[in-house]
């Protein structure tokens, strides 16, 4: 009875220490990945990036966190003066997940990846093409602002909404009356943007527009000066 205890003991120690570990990529696949670290808004290129493909061995321990193993890093290289890249393996049959990681982005810009995920560098973009060529491309973004006031007179349709062509984000207006004094997000482009102002009836689901002209303000800075907009909502027209 004795022994037959001491056997359970150890066999639940052994699993204890024991660990799962993923399945690995099969070896001799070659692949190669071509990119771009491109800030598509405001047509800025970035160069001098350096890319490299990094290999890990995923563990699980039992009863445990799991982790990555560092195998190594087939292959690393630089964007060009227009911000391409070409990165080319062989895969060996260790590692059970690839990566491409990066570094050398300014810190006051953000970058997504494949299917419009943020992307750093110590876990970067997950490669899931093996054996021939792919594509991954590192959208850059970089925000600017610029400092407005808008005065809303009335408005029938709270809240308002606000956006400047070609930006990522909305900004709201609360209230029927409001004049408040904010930053909103936008593009830097040489063509210049459209500044939105609209609000939607939530029973009818229409949305109606503020007339929205073209400006095109010299954007020197990453924050600008902007100016006054005085709005009507019961006054803008239907989408």
């Amino acid at each position: 009875m004795a022994c037959i205890r001491f056997l359970l003991i150890s066999a639940g120690a052994m699993a204890l220490c024991s660990c799962w570990k993923a399945r690995d990529i099969p070896p001799n696949q070659t692949t190669t990945i071509t990119g771009r670290f491109y800030d598509r808004v405001n047509d800025i290129v970035y160069p001098n990036i350096k890319v490299r493909v990094a290999e890990f061995q995923q563990v699980q321990k039992f009863l445990g966190p799991g982790g990555s193993i560092p195998v190594g890093f087939p292959d690393s290289t630089t964007t060009d003066a227009n911000g391409y890249y070409k990165l080319k393996f062989t895969t060996n049959g260790r590692g059970s997940v690839y990566y491409i990681q990066y570094k050398g982005i300014p810190a006051d810009v953000e970058a997504y990846g494949n299917g419009g995920l943020p992307q750093y560098y110590n876990t970067g973009q997950r490669i899931d093409t093996f054996g021939k060529a792919a594509v991954y491309d590192v959208n850059i973004i970089k925000l600017y602002y610029m400092k407005i006031r808008v005065i809303i007179h009335n408005n029938p349709y709270p809240p308002l909404g606000a956006m400047a062509e070609y930006a990522y984000s909305n900004m709201f207006f609360y209230g029927s009356n409001n004049d408040s004094t904010t930053y909103i997000e936008i593009p830097k482009r040489t063509s210049g943007f459209h500044l939105y102002f609209y609000v939607t009836d939530r029973k009818t689901g229409n949305s109606y527009m503020d007339t929205s002209a073209l400006i095109n303000p010299v954007i020197n800075h990453d924050t600008i000066q902007g100016d006054t907009y005085d709005l009507y909502p019961a006054t803008f027209k239907k989408e």
